[in-house]
């Protein structure tokens, strides 16, 4: 067990590494050292590359860093305050997992925020975007059809992102991306339950027409029912856990 532990703590320590190595550019534009490892630490939370549980040790993350430890903390306050890292019960600061209850508080925001956006979309949308909407579900539909649940999973987000870009409204866009980012943290998709794949599809294609078409009040309860949708084998798989 020991043994097992120990090469999953090299194997995240070295994607952080190769992470840290290769996002020069991204560093360079953010405000601080410490924001830099903050989003970086971030970035690798939400993909899953740092497992939840896993020990977020100062020093240790100075050294992979190569950076002391002042900005170290300072990024580590961040986290912890964007509810992404906590600590266990002897004090020690590890990446936190996103909880059932929390789960289901992201379907209830979902449900808001997309059929707001579908709605907002469906009278200010340019016909770029709605041809760009068209695009991301038919790469959604080919996943469906490849059973590709995982790369579904991540068209699946370019839908929904592309759908509050379509909006125009920033602030929007930002909830929306944020929100995203609780949902790439959950393990699991409801893309992979038994006949989702090829309904999400369909039920994109409907949203996409209430958009083209203008009708607001349609759009909106679309997009209502799909995450509502969503959420209910969301909660079918918590229960089979």
């Amino acid at each position: 067990m020991a043994a097992k532990l120990k090469r999953s703590s090299e194997s995240w320590e070295h994607k952080l590494r190769e992470r840290w190595r290769t996002t020069r550019a991204d560093r360079d534009r953010a405000s601080s050292t410490a924001e830099a490892v903050r989003l970086s630490l971030a970035d690798a939370i939400v993909k899953r590359e740092l497992p939840p549980g896993a020990r977020l040790g100062e020093d240790r993350l100075a050294t992979l860093f190569g950076v002391s430890r002042t900005p170290i903390r300072e990024a580590l306050v961040g986290l912890v305050n964007s509810n992404l890292a906590t600590r266990d019960s002897s004090g020690f600061l590890r990446v936190g997992s996103i909880t059932s209850e929390q789960i289901l508080e992201v379907y209830a925001v979902r449900q808001i925020l997309e059929g707001f956006a579908a709605a907002l979309a469906s009278r200010v949308a340019s016909p770029a975007s709605i041809v760009r909407l068209k695009q991301i579900n038919a790469a959604c539909a080919r996943d469906a059809e490849t059973r590709d649940f995982q790369a579904l999973a991540v068209d699946n987000l370019h839908f929904h992102a592309a759908l509050a870009r379509a909006c125009g409204n920033r602030l929007l866009d930002q909830f929306v991306r944020e929100i995203h980012n609780w949902v790439s943290r959950i393990p699991t998709t409801t893309l992979s339950y038994p006949g989702r794949a090829e309904l999400a599809v369909g039920e994109h294609s409907a949203i996409i027409d209430a958009i083209e078409h203008h009708d607001d009040v349609l759009a909106e309860r679309l997009a209502r029912e799909h995450m509502r949708a969503a959420e209910t084998i969301r909660i079918a798989m918590l229960v089979e856990i």
